[in-house]
């Protein structure tokens, strides 16, 4: 799954030019590993930091999609959250 934005304005990322408008794909994978949007444990498997929900679990919820979003969204996500 991806996140898909559009570019407002130039934007660098290390060697690449993204130009304003363009549209770009950010694999949730990427973004569940950034310890800029999660917790600094970000690289380690603990089911435990979501006890408190998803703000418990990273400083920016809209970062954090552990089920997927929308029509594909995982079938089991609700009885994963009642079995914590």
């Amino acid at each position: 799954m991806f996140v898909l934005r559009k570019a407002l304005q130039d934007i660098q990322l290390k060697d690449i030019l993204v130009p304003k408008g363009m549209h770009i794909q950010i694999p949730i994978p990427i973004l569940h590993q950034n310890t800029n949007l999660l917790r600094h444990d970000a690289h380690q498997f603990k089911p435990e930091r979501s006890e408190d929900g998803i703000l418990g679990a990273c400083k920016l919820a809209k970062t954090f999609i552990p089920f997927g979003l929308g029509t594909r969204i995982c079938v089991g996500q609700y009885m994963a959250m009642i079995e914590r």
